[in-house]
């Protein structure tokens, strides 16, 4: 009986434990305080978890104010995860009810939650100031609050001034900000408000110089008084203080004064931002002692901004495109969209593609302020969003993110990912599995605001995650939970400014900066914070500007020195004094004003100041009015930059009519960076519109990276980016444009209503692999317009997505006409990773544009209605190893973070250096990213390459390290004044005229060589660059053959090559000849701007290695600046540039050198006619790479053949052992075999290289010309070549001139000699007998 009684009590205690009552717990902070002082509310935000329920729920009801983001079940129905928030609770206590509901509507569980909204009690706070200071011009006041709560809005007032700003410095560490200082006292109270007029009040000593003498010299309007607002000109004018001061400016207006320039003695040069809302009376305080001086004065504003509103719809705007979900804003700009027309009336027309299970939602379309209207996409069954499975976070870098994420969809499949501060599509994170099953890896920027995940599918549904809270239920007890971010990058509590932070030193200090940037390095020595963890440190050269961002340096820890070591630029020509810094630990910022003064970097000496960039005080519009065969106009701008002087710069150029925008670069044509005057040219066919060509833009930066911008547009847009025509705009901006007048009998009659057909469109692959490493897709299509099409412009190729993401081939465009009416083009674009995935690409192809002025496009669905490829099918069938990116890599090494996709199976990396590689083991991170953390010291760019476990190997990076080197800015050297009087030095000429009556150049009277302007080239400045389709690549040897299209059917070819290297004893006679039989080629990169390949190969002698060279060539299809042996060398469009290493070779004798042979030809083929038409030529002599330049630094080799030439540049410096070392280069013509024909001539050049320890580096350049000269082939200190014709002519004539003068003599002499006569005689008395 016992026993029975036992085993019921045993059974009754199983069925109890069985059944479980429901249960909830809260997750979240239900005790807060408001988010600012004086608030009277607090936000809450928390989940609840219901498990063991007894029914399936149906709905969860809130008693207001609470609002309900949903809930979430588990697959058997028995877990609930509930979200809700509220953002206004009132202080105190407030209970909610929480009801729960059955699907029959029928209440089965109820529960009730309290949240608290503490008041802040004054009683338990106690404030500690710790520092103060300026920050852009602003007084700024640091201090920590004790046991008071975490990032709370501070309120407050104090008797020096107004409060304009406070924030949360980290770990109860606060700042105050104040607009001006109202009076000056060795000490002010400060006090923060709170509700019912409590205060928190403290005390704090103000950074002011009382025994400071100051006088307000001058205060000025600059450049006039009477400025007027014009349409559409950004940018603002200024006020022009003049002072002995550098202390606090405080002014009437709501923008605090800058400071540009000065002496840093007895002199500062402030400006005084302006604009049409503040008042007519400017007033200006500087502190002066324990007072201020004050200076007014009195301006009269206009403004004419009204009536800017876009009225009507503009080929100027942008068009936009509102893409569900949650309405992300796409923008593009002309010729996107527009299919036909011109600048009075254009069609736009698009194609999209649309997914087959695509949400039933729409896709809204406009233009500038106008809204074309929208249309809706197809319809889908789908009706749930993707869910979270599983996530994991990681620091990816100093300031970023990875998320590791496993996502599903149940139909349409994943679309995209998005945070709060990012979006990223399926494709770009896909690591593995497919768009139903995926799992992701993704960065993104860490900041306070990353608060989220959204996970979207095709059919637009999206599930909304927040971080810290709950987000996946695989059963009752095992709930997954969203770790937030900013757990990661969270300080420590011990961490704390007074304490932990050491000592801060420099590797140099005290430093002397005037016309020299110095390459410095910060140690930190810095306790109670995570050694693995990097920080950002931000310089403030000028921390007057606030709308300037600083420069951005990373602080790692060294296991070495054991302290965070920063390396950094100090830039030249800045403020005497304390170099303001700010150490950024994520969320917790230091001032450097906050540290002691042994923590801080001096600057000892700069002779001047100078924080503006560069400014144009004159400009000078020019034209040609179509002399030699094009239009040729611009216009040059005198810059005095007297301090850091002019580095590069550019403006954009549209015509109003063919709306074509035309990038030109600035080229010197006369005076130097500080004080010199820039041509910006354009150059566009005879065959043209008349209509006005605007600068729509301009950029321009001086040698210490500081910028001017003008830009014009539609819309009334402040930018704080000071205006480099302020000077010059005054009340008049017609200086802008330039009116070109056309001669219309070159268009044809019906030229301006035509527009441009596509006679010829294919792709080269139908079906891409989008994870694979080859994504290159070729483009070739063929235009007509019976005027032609232009040919400096070319159009765009855009790609786009079922998600509507857009892609383009702007950069990788090719052109070559086929004749005066057809041009061919073709574009290569590099598809992104995994770009089109799933649903294939569409393409679409904007901006033909005539030489008559009109443009057209073609859309998807045009192009498919003609006929033409229009849709690229997306694979996933080989997902390889890529590398995509990198971390910033210093000059003098360290470690590296490479970015990719798929590099989980990496086994080794292969760095190739400038002349060596080396081998690593990465450190692997995720399937994304990897670490190499000892990389050596390089100047130069170095080529990453991975191989995986089974030993396949990766695409390839270039990696470009960040420059870590001091540099000087070289004035030019005054010219000394003569005392004794000489004899005059009489002008010499130059042998051409140098195109000076069409202002293609002129005659430098010191160095008797022709300087031209841009376009011009040449030794006589009567030829231009002529635009070519990239080379097609040799990889055997070194040897490139350029093709050059022509109008005609004659073909030209030009081909440079390495013969030979030859060691020459003092007498110049060979004693070593040696030649290169096999050649290792590389690609090194070949991207949409350049293409970058190397050749290696041994110098042997009796089999035994003695040197080694390296010859790099680089394409550059556009033109460009290079830097090579301390000079900046300006590399024509369509160049190809040689870098030839020799390492080290052992001479027979240190007199002895090293004579590097170069050959090139040019030849014409395919003529139809006889050579008896064509000539040939060449020369060779001096010229100078820019007009500034006082002697001759290089020389030029010209091979002609009828109006085209092959021009090389061979600078006369090399890299001897890293040093400069000047060089000389010959003719060889001489010695070698030289080809010469009327078709085709050759010529051999020697690079005579002294004797070297361990390296030698040159760089010769080549281009094509076509001469405009009415006789191409009569070469200048050149050898001319005849035509057939020319020689027949001159043998035939010669012969006549001889039997004439023969005749003549023996006339004379029969007449006049008796000896003659007799000799004559007996001649004719032998031939008789």
């Amino acid at each position: 009986m016992k026993i029975k009684l036992l085993f019921i009590f045993i059974l009754f205690q199983f069925f109890c434990n069985s059944i479980k009552a429901t249960e909830h717990f809260v997750h979240g902070d239900l005790i807060k305080y408001p988010s600012a002082s004086y608030a009277t509310s607090c936000s809450f935000y928390f989940s609840v978890v219901l498990t063991n329920l007894e029914q399936e729920v149906s709905r969860i009801s809130i008693e207001d104010p609470f609002y309900s983001e949903g809930f979430y079940p588990s697959k058997d129905k028995k877990t609930v995860i509930l979200k809700t928030s509220k953002g206004d609770l009132q202080l105190g206590n407030t209970t909610l009810n929480f009801s729960v509901f059955n699907s029959s509507n029928s209440k089965f569980y109820s529960f009730n939650v309290t949240c608290s909204c503490n008041k802040f009690n004054l009683t338990n706070y106690k404030v500690i100031p710790l520092s103060s200071g300026f920050v852009y011009s602003y007084l700024c006041i640091v201090f920590k609050i004790i046991d008071f709560p975490e990032d709370i809005i501070l309120g407050g007032n104090s008797n020096v001034g107004d409060i304009i700003g406070s924030g949360y410095l980290g770990n109860n560490n606060y700042y105050m900000q104040f607009n001006s200082i109202k009076s000056i006292a060795p000490s002010v109270n400060t006090s923060i408000m709170f509700l019912n007029n409590e205060w928190l009040s403290f005390m704090f000593d103000l950074p002011l110089q009382i025994n400071t003498y100051t006088e307000i010299e001058s205060l000025e309007y600059y450049p006039n008084n009477n400025y007027t607002f014009k349409n559409n000109i950004l940018g603002f004018g200024d006020l022009k203080l003049k002072t002995n001061s550098s202390n606090l400016l405080i002014t009437s207006s709501f923008i605090s004064p800058f400071k540009v320039g000065g002496n840093n003695i007895d002199e500062v040069l402030y400006l005084i931002p302006f604009f049409n809302i503040i008042p007519t009376t400017f007033s200006i305080k500087i502190q002066n002692g324990a007072s201020f001086i004050e200076k007014y004065i009195n301006f009269d504003l206009r403004s004419n901004l009204e009536g800017v509103q876009i009225k009507n719809i503009s080929i100027l705007d942008s068009i936009y495109l509102v893409v569900p979900p949650k309405m992300i804003e796409k923008q593009f700009s002309f010729p996107f969209g527009f299919i036909g027309g011109n600048s009075n009336q254009s069609f736009l027309s698009l194609s999209f593609l649309s997914y087959q299970s695509y949400g039933i939602d729409s896709i809204s379309i406009g233009i500038g302020n106008t809204n074309l209207g929208s249309f809706k996409t197809t319809g889908s069954t789908d009706v749930a969003p993707p869910l979270l499975l599983a996530y994991e976070i990681s620091i990816s870098n100093y300031n970023t993110v990875l998320f590791k994420l496993k996502v599903s969809d149940n139909q349409s499949g994943i679309k995209l990912i998005r945070s709060t501060s990012a979006l990223v599509m399926l494709g770009e994170s896909l690591v593995s599995g497919d768009s139903l099953n995926a799992t992701l890896e993704l960065r993104f920027p860490f900041d306070q605001y990353l608060t989220l995940i959204m996970l979207c599918d095709n059919a637009l549904n999206c599930n909304t995650y927040s971080f810290d809270s709950y987000y996946f239920i695989q059963s009752p007890n095992i709930i997954s939970y969203l770790k937030p971010p900013n757990q990661l990058f969270s300080i420590p509590k011990e961490f704390d400014i007074s304490n932990c932070i050491l000592d801060i030193s420099f590797k140099y200090n005290d430093l002397a900066v005037t016309d020299k940037s110095i390459a410095n390095v910060m140690y930190l020595d810095i306790v109670n914070f995570p050694t693995d963890r990097d920080f950002i440190i931000n310089l403030f050269p000028n921390p007057s500007i606030s709308f300037l961002i600083p420069p951005t340096y990373i602080a790692t820890y060294n296991n070495v020195t054991k302290k965070f070591e920063c390396e950094f630029i100090v830039p030249a020509n800045i403020n005497i004094g304390p170099l303001q810094y700010y150490l950024t630990f994520n969320s917790f910022i230091v001032f450097s004003f906050s540290l002691p003064n042994h923590f801080q970097l001096n600057i000892k000496e700069s002779l001047y100041a100078d924080f503006i960039g560069p400014i144009a005080t004159k400009v000078l519009k020019y034209q040609n009015g179509g002399s030699g065969g094009s239009n040729v106009f611009g216009w040059e701008f005198s810059f005095e930059n007297d301090i850091n002087g002019y580095n590069e710069g550019y403006i954009l150029v549209r015509g109003s009519i063919d709306m074509a925008i035309r990038n030109i670069t600035g080229v010197l044509s006369s005076g130097t960076i500080f004080s010199g005057t820039y041509s910006f040219s354009v150059n566009i066919s005879i065959t043209c519109i008349s209509q006005t060509y605007s600068i729509v833009y301009a950029k321009f930066i001086d040698t210490q990276g500081q910028q001017t911008v003008f830009k014009v547009a539609n819309e009334l847009k402040f930018e704080m980016l000071m205006n480099p025509f302020y000077q010059l705009i005054k009340n008049d901006e017609s200086f802008i444009d330039i009116d070109l007048v056309c001669d219309p009998t070159f268009l044809s009659s019906a030229g301006t209503t035509i527009n441009p057909s596509l006679i010829e469109f294919t792709i080269s692959k139908t079906v891409l692999e989008v994870f694979s490493i080859d994504r290159n897709v070729t483009f070739s299509y063929n235009a007509y317009h019976p005027d032609g099409l232009l040919d400096s412009i070319h159009p765009i190729i855009y790609l786009s997505s079922y998600d509507q993401e857009f892609i383009t081939g702007i950069q990788s465009t090719t052109m070559t006409p086929k004749n005066s009416t057809v041009m061919k083009y073709i574009t290569t674009i590099e598809v992104p990773i995994g770009f089109g995935y799933p649903g294939g690409i569409i393409v679409s192809c904007y901006g033909f544009i005539s030489n008559a002025g009109t443009h057209s496009g073609f859309t998807s669905n045009l192009l498919k209605k003609s006929g033409f490829q229009y849709k690229i099918n997306s694979a996933k069938n080989s997902m390889n190893v890529i590398l995509t990116g990198n971390s910033e890599l210093s000059s003098n090494g360290g470690k590296l973070i490479i970015y990719g996709r798929f590099l989980s199976s990496i086994a080794t990396v292969t760095v190739k250096y400038k002349n060596i590689e080396s081998t690593y083991t990465p450190i692997q991170l995720s399937d994304t990213q990897f670490l190499l953390d000892s990389i050596s010291a390089s100047d130069y760019y170095i080529t990453i390459t991975a191989k995986t476990t089974s030993g396949a190997s990766s695409s390839s990076l270039i990696v470009y390290p960040k420059l870590f080197k001091n540099t000087t800015l070289l004035r030019p050297s005054p010219t000394p004044t003569p005392t004794l009087p000489t004899t005059p030095t009489p002008t010499i000429k130059c042998k051409t005229t140098c195109g000076e009556s069409n202002k293609q150049g002129y005659c430098s009277v010191t160095q008797a060589v022709c300087i031209c302007y841009s376009p011009w080239i040449g030794v006589d400045c009567q030829s231009q660059i002529v635009t070519v389709p990239p080379p097609k690549i040799n990889e055997t040897n070194p040897s490139t053959e350029i093709t050059t299209p022509s109008t005609s059917e004659i073909k030209y070819s030009s081909i440079v090559s390495i013969v030979s290297l030859r060691e020459l004893d003092y007498n110049d006679n060979v004693v070593n000849n040696y030649t290169f039989d096999k050649w290792v080629f590389k690609s090194i990169s070949d991207t949409q701007n350049k293409k970058i390949y190397s050749y290696f190969s041994n110098i042997t002698m009796n089999n035994q290695v003695v040197s080694n060279i390296t010859s790099t060539l680089e394409w550059n299809s556009q033109a460009s600046i290079v830097q090579f042996a301390g000079q900046d060398i300006s590399l024509n469009p369509s160049s190809i540039k040689y870098t030839i290493s020799i390492s080290k070779y052992n001479f027979l004798n240190q007199l002895n050198t090293l004579q590097l042979v170069m050959s090139a030809s040019i030849q014409a083929q395919n003529n139809p006619q006889s050579e008896n038409d064509e000539c040939s030529s060449n020369s060779f002599g001096n010229s100078s790479s820019s007009p500034n330049q006082d002697k001759i630094d290089s020389n030029y080799m010209q091979l002609q053949v009828n109006d085209h030439s092959f021009y090389g540049r061979f600078i006369k410096r090399c890299l001897l052992d890293s040093r400069i070392v000047p060089i000389s280069n010959s003719k060889l013509d001489e010695n070698q075999i030289e080809q010469k024909s009327n078709n085709k001539i050759s010529s051999f050049i020697g690079i005579n290289i002294p004797w070297f320890s361990s390296e030698a580096i040159i760089d010769p350049d080549f281009s094509v010309l076509l001469s405009h000269s009415d006789n191409p082939c009569n070469g200048v200190n050149g050898d001319s070549g005849l035509t057939k014709s020319q020689l027949i002519g001159i043998i035939v004539g010669s012969v006549c001139l001889f039997i004439v003068l023969f005749i003549i003599v023996f006339y004379f002499l029969l007449k006049s000699c008796l000896t003659f006569k007799i000799f004559i005689y007996k001649l004719f008395k032998k031939r008789k007998h």
